[in-house]
């Protein structure tokens, strides 16, 4: 039977010369947190909120957003200009919740960023409840 090798090995263990990703290999995992409470910064349907920037390089590995009852027909997207569905496609906040952020392939999980990025949540169907919080994270391996 032939050998069969993931991207990072090949390119690490079988390719000559071969070509280590710091992110690929003994990397560290770091966080990036967030969170705001919608009576210190109002939030309305069409906002976007600045969530947090990721460096260049970074390879990401899933997160989670934690969330107060936004109020009915209230929707989130986590993503980046111009792709806001990319880390969360629009999701009912409605009901306080938890949900998983990049934790999928067709969700950006094991992506690796090429260029410094603006991690961003869209606001829409309604505007959010006064005094609810948004508090959430992504890991990422960057070195």
């Amino acid at each position: 039977m032939p050998n069969v090798y993931s991207d990072q090995y090949q390119t690490q263990y079988v390719s000559v010369p071969s070509a280590p990703v710091k992110a690929n290999e003994n990397g560290k995992v770091r966080a990036k947190f967030f969170n705001l409470n919608t009576t210190a910064d109002p939030v309305n349907s069409g906002d976007t909120i600045f969530l947090g920037k990721l460096p260049p390089g970074a390879r990401i590995l899933g997160g989670s957003l934690a969330f107060g009852a936004m109020g009915a027909g209230a929707t989130l997207a986590i993503g980046v200009a111009g792709t806001t569905g990319k880390y969360l496609a629009a999701t009912s906040v409605a009901a306080a919740g938890k949900l998983a952020i990049a934790d999928t392939v067709a969700l950006g999980f094991g992506e690796e960023l090429l260029a410094e990025t603006t991690l961003i949540g869209t606001a829409a169907g309604a505007n959010y409840a006064a005094a609810q919080d948004l508090k959430g994270y992504i890991l990422y391996v960057v070195d």
